[in-house]
Parts: structure tokens; C-alpha cells; sequence
């Protein structure tokens, strides 16, 4: 039983990990334009976002899943202007495209990544049917731990091969192709922001 609550919880983090959306791309174009210890730091962020939503929904009353999602419109907001904020910062960003980056900046790219994850309801409500679905909510305690330890172990294991597969393509894209990654990020980060904002102002 233990085994096959991991190996399913193992699945379910690999591919919930997937990075899709602005949360990907944020990750991507950190790696590729300052380096993959800035890749490192975004994916740590995210990892971490994702992991105290899973907190949540595991080990949480159900509540206060129901009180994060009653402040879906301050979540929004602050992930929109947080989205716009990066998307312009990278569009009209026009220093060089950095071999390594500091400790600070690292740390900086990481709390970006965190709070841009965490301000994004949409992760919890996924999480919520998918687990529901998957039968890992309700168990008992040794169980959640099991599906817990599963869901860290496959959500690490894409973001290193992600990492190893940004750290190749880094390699050979050269500073103009990584500025190319930087702009078109950009794009889609400013728009996202603001069809986020729209969305809170309507």
C-alpha cells in the first residue's frame, strides 16, 4: 500500500512539477540569460511554492484552503503586478547576459519565483482535484507522509532534468540567442501582468 501510494505520488509530483505557464518561463529565461545557478534559484522558489500548497491541502483543514481561495482577488493582484514588474524589468533590461550572478541576486530570483507560485491560486485548485482524484487526501497520518515524501522526490527529479536540458541549451544558444529568450519572456510576462490586472479590475 505504502509503496504504491509513493509510486503514484511520485507520478503526480513529477508532472504537476511540469513548469507550464508564467512560472516556466520565469524559470527558463533566469537559466538561459543569468546563468543556471539563477535557474536553480527560480526553481527553487517555485519547488517551495509548490510544496507548502501541498502542505496545505495534505495536512491543512480544509478551511483554510477555502480562505486562501476567499483572497483569490489579493492574490491576483499581487501576482499580476509582480508578473508585469518582472516582464518589464526583462524587456528593457540592456545589460549583458551574465556568465554568474551573485549570492544575493540568486537569493532575490528565488523569493521572486516563490512569491510569483504562491500568489497564483491556480496551483491549489489543481492540487486539490488532482490529489482528491488520485485518492491521496484522507489518509492517515503515514500514508500523507508517504504521498508527501513522493510528491518532493518526483517534482526533484524534473526540475533536475530540466536544469540539465537549460544548461545544454545555454551552451549553445550564444548571448544573442539568449537575449532573444529574455525579450520574448518578457513579452509574455508584461501581458500576462496586465490581463492578470484586467481580470482583478473587472
Amino acid at each position: 500500500m505504502e509503496i504504491s501510494l509513493l509510486i503514484r505520488s511520485l507520478i503526480a509530483g513529477f508532472l504537476i512539477a511540469l513548469p507550464t505557464g508564467p512560472i516556466g518561463f520565469f524559470v527558463g529565461e533566469r537559466a538561459i540569460s543569468q546563468g543556471i545557478r539563477a535557474g536553480i534559484g527560480a526553481a527553487l522558489g517555485s519547488f517551495i511554492g509548490d510544496i507548502i500548497y501541498t502542505i496545505v491541502i495534505l495536512f491543512g483543514p480544509s478551511h483554510f484552503s477555502n480562505v486562501l481561495l476567499g483572497h483569490n482577488r489579493i492574490l491576483q493582484l499581487v501576482g499580476g503586478t509582480l508578473l508585469l514588474v518582472v516582464g518589464i524589468d526583462a524587456l528593457f533590461n540592456t545589460s549583458k547576459v551574465k556568465k554568474h550572478t551573485t549570492l544575493v541576486q540568486d537569493m532575490g530570483t528565488m523569493f521572486t519565483a516563490f512569491f510569483m507560485t504562491i500568489t497564483n491560486p491556480i496551483p491549489l485548485v489543481t492540487f486539490s482535484a488532482i490529489f482528491g482524484a488520485a485518492g491521496f487526501v484522507g489518509l492517515s497520518m503515514h500514508g500523507t507522509i508517504f504521498v508527501l515524501m513522493g510528491f518532493v522526490i518526483g517534482a526533484l527529479v524534473w526540475w533536475v532534468l530540466f536544469m540539465l536540458l537549460l544548461s545544454y541549451f545555454r551552451k549553445r544558444a550564444g548571448s544573442g540567442g539568449m537575449q532573444v529568450v529574455r525579450k520574448v519572456a518578457g513579452v509574455i510576462f508584461t501581458i500576462g501582468g496586465v490581463l492578470i490586472l484586467m481580470h482583478v479590475a473587472w
